[in-house]
């Protein structure tokens, strides 16, 4: 699995697991962050981004007005994770692309 934080002011990757960067990624919500990569990879087995991880991240970009991309694709997210960001997206209105592809 590859994840990835991206500042405005310049680029910081972090490859790590979603439990890991997550903490990172919501403390930084607020401090420019811009795009949140947590896609699945094919080579890497089994997903590790479930609907729980996805409800925080939603959660802390409801009214985050820096994240313009978050990247969730290739996982397999459920109704819940669906509900939480749909939640989310009516209070934040800085996000331009989500990729939810499968």
């Amino acid at each position: 699995m590859a994840f990835g934080l991206w500042k405005r002011t310049g680029e910081t990757a972090a490859r790590t697991t979603p439990s890991q960067v997550l903490p990172k990624a919501l403390q930084q919500l607020g401090e420019g962050i811009s795009c949140i990569s947590l896609s699945e990879q094919p080579s890497s087995g089994a997903n590790r981004v479930d609907d729980a991880v996805v409800s925080a991240l939603a959660s802390a970009m409801a009214g985050n007005n820096s994240l313009t991309s978050l990247q969730l694709d290739r996982n397999q997210l459920g109704d819940n994770a669906a509900v939480s960001l749909a939640a989310a997206l009516k209070t934040n209105h800085s996000l331009k692309s989500l990729d939810l592809d499968f």
